[in-house]
């Protein structure tokens, strides 16, 4: 019997050829895909590796969502200047108004006065304004401290988030920025209050106190459950009483009455009967300064102003700080209590014209005093005042102005011996320089 072969085992010579050729490409090729496999791994890390990846598993529905504040780098620079800003823009707040003083400072033979978004330095002896801080590079100011040379300046920038509530370290020698505080900081600081105790600033906010450590630069943050504050209470102020820091406290629903002082040996705070506001009067201070209060600015004439002040007129001239040229009678304009000032100065620099809007207690038919104009005599220091104590009804002519000139809605029209008062195309009323007078005009 003949044994049959295999034939599966039987091959061609070339197909011998071919498998041992590819037995030999198969490493390469594995190797290859291996490569691309490795390759593809590493790029799909890399995309990856770049991405925030947000688990589904958070809710984010009810996570609550602290808005980002943006902040510019600090940029330093010099915080004060040596004249008024904003010449050719001139208003009345550029000015140095002293009206809502908050801090006095000694510093050489200066006091440094701070108020709100002011702060002067003032020559003990002249008395004269040396320097003001510069709006464009510390233009918020709120509240104030001073350690050895240097102003802490605290700046409150509420209702917004486009800043955060920061505070300004600055050399009172050089008058250099040096540092700001809260910046990258995740507190807003609302209501932001300083007070310096030896070389600690102390802080009060809506977000609680801080203890900023000056010679250390270490900050310490007090928040408002671990002080034992109830629920929307918040502090208020900060003040120095009897050598250690006093918080007062909003007197809201729900808030206790009194004050929390800190107790520097339990690093705790304890409530305490409500003080007594005992911040110090520095009005004294001011009126032996004599510093002007500023109502007017008027037009600008050959590079400089007239200022019209309670007390009297100063002149401004470009890269300067103004310099008084005359005093008003006490019964005049000094004390009388405007709402707002209108002024005008001739081309030639001759006459001032400045009137006055204000509102008497009468009843709502009359108005006292409504329309208080005064013209100027700068050559012969004369005042005229032209108006007197007016009683006058709604219908008539200077009640019109009175309403006009609250409302900035009169421009004065130069003309020979005088200035028309002009709202667009209607006169108003006339006023002549020499002699003073006034005439208002007939009709609408």
């Amino acid at each position: 019997m003949e044994t049959q072969e295999d034939v599966s085992l039987l091959q061609p010579q070339e197909n011998v050829e071919s498998l041992n050729k590819e037995k030999k490409r198969r490493p390469q090729i594995l190797f290859f895909i291996s490569c691309c496999i490795l390759l593809m791994c590493f790029i799909g890390y890399a995309i990856v590796s770049n991405q925030r990846i947000i688990s589904p598993e958070i809710p984010l529905v009810n996570a609550t969502i602290t808005p980002t504040i943006q902040t510019n780098t600090f940029k330093g620079g010099n915080a004060f200047i040596d004249m008024i800003p904003n010449f050719d823009t001139l208003q009345v707040s550029d000015l140095p108004n002293m009206t809502d003083v908050r801090d006095i400072y000694t510093f050489g033979n200066s006091y440094i006065i701070a108020s709100l978004n002011k702060i002067i330095d003032v020559d003990m002896t002249t008395h004269q304004i040396k320097r003001v801080n510069n709006p464009d590079t510390l233009g918020c100011v709120y509240s104030t401290a001073k350690v050895d040379k240097y102003l802490y300046i605290a700046c409150n920038v509420d209702g917004t988030f486009e800043g955060q509530n920061i505070l300004t370290k600055v050399d009172l020698e050089t008058g250099e920025m040096i540092k700001e505080y809260f910046i990258n900081d995740s507190l807003r600081r609302t209501n932001l209050k300083v007070i310096a105790l030896d070389t600690v600033v102390w802080g009060s906010s809506w977000d609680g106190v801080f203890a900023l450590d000056t010679t250390t630069e270490k900050l310490s943050n007090f928040s408002l459950k671990e002080m034992g504050f109830y629920e929307g209470c918040v502090p208020e102020g900060i003040r120095i009483i009897n050598d250690a820091v006093t918080i007062s406290i909003s007197h809201r629903i729900n808030c206790f009455e009194g004050a929390m002082t800190y107790d520097k040996n339990t690093n705790s705070w304890i409530k305490i009967p409500d003080v007594e506001n005992l911040e110090v009067n520095q009005k004294q201070i001011i009126d032996d300064l004599k510093l002007p209060n500023y109502v007017s600015v008027s037009n600008q004439v050959n590079n400089s102003y007239i200022l019209v002040s309670t007390d009297g007129l100063y002149t401004l001239q470009r890269n300067e700080f103004p310099e008084k040229i005359l005093s008003f009678p006490k019964s005049k304009l000094n004390g009388l209590n405007y709402y707002s000032y209108s002024s005008y100065v001739d081309p030639e620099k001759h006459f001032v014209v400045v009137i006055g809007v204000s509102r008497g207690p009468e009843s709502p038919n009359t108005f006292a005093s409504a329309v208080p104009i005064l013209v100027i005599n700068l050559t012969t220091k004369q005042v005229y005042y032209v108006t007197d104590t007016y009683v006058q009804s709604l219908n008539d002519s200077p009640l019109k102005l009175w309403s006009l000139l609250l409302n900035h809605k009169i421009i004065f029209v130069p003309m020979t011996n005088g200035v028309r008062l002009m709202n667009e195309d209607q006169e108003i009323a006339t006023i002549t320089f020499s002699p003073a007078n006034v005439i208002f005009s007939e009709g609408e």
